[in-house]
């Protein structure tokens, strides 16, 4: 059987607004897809260490793969707020 990879799709408010313009960048400037930008929302690569994104970002990587067992976290504009992490708008 090939490899088939899981995500979670979360609503994009879960992203600091600034951390957001942050991945625009990564997503325009990666060449190894851990970032991808999109319409509505990024599809991020969730296992690893991600040292140098917002510990809530972090938080939610390590909830989606460690306890999900998913590879990637969706940060869909109409995705789901979840209750037991941080949410942003633009002024926050």
């Amino acid at each position: 059987m090939p490899e088939t990879r899981g995500f979670l799709t979360v609503s994009a408010s879960h992203l600091p607004p600034a951390f957001a313009e942050i991945l625009l960048q990564i997503s325009a400037e990666s060449t190894k897809g851990i970032v991808l930008a999109g319409a509505s929302g990024f599809l991020v690569f969730a296992r690893g260490e991600h040292p140098e994104y917002p510990q809530s970002v972090q938080k939610l990587l390590a909830y989606a793969a460690a306890d999900l067992d998913s590879s990637f976290v969706l940060f869909d504009s109409d995705g789901d707020v979840l209750d037991d992490f941080p949410t942003y708008d633009d002024e926050n």
